[in-house]
């Protein structure tokens, strides 16, 4: 998970082909607080650990946990990925939290943007598939 420049790869918050407004180093900007977008990066389940009642070794496999801009992953939360054209919330890369305009879900989803879903959506065929 880490770019060619060196900073923390963190789909949440990178800019393919542009530069992102913030870039974390490795270890010396994880944290477990965070004040908002841009204060640093923490350990994103994509596959929420409460959907699998935090249980192992689902919880610590590494296909599916991703660093992430800490304050992002907060708005995130628990959300499954999906799309959405009604955004209550946008990330500075341009992911968005809103409720689901895919039909057969209405609940809230976090929709990340174009260059990262299909990562998102192999992640989530691995763990389906294996648990």
């Amino acid at each position: 998970d880490r770019k060619e420049n060196g900073y923390v790869w963190d789909m949440y918050s990178d800019v393919p082909g542009g530069e992102p407004a913030y870039n974390y180093t490795f270890f010396d900007d994880q944290c477990g607080n965070y004040s908002g977008e841009g204060s640093c990066y923490n350990r994103e389940h994509s596959f929420p650990k409460s959907w699998f009642g935090d249980d192992s070794p689902m919880n610590t496999d590494l296909y599916h946990l991703y660093p992430t801009d800490g304050y992002t992953n907060g708005q995130r939360g628990n959300y499954p990925y999906g799309e959405t054209e009604n955004t209550n919330w946008t990330s500075t890369n341009g992911s968005k939290r809103g409720s689901c305009s895919y039909p057969g879900y209405t609940g809230i989803i976090f929709e990340p943007i174009d260059e990262y879903k299909g990562d998102f959506a192999r992640t989530y065929c691995y763990m389906i598939t294996v648990y």
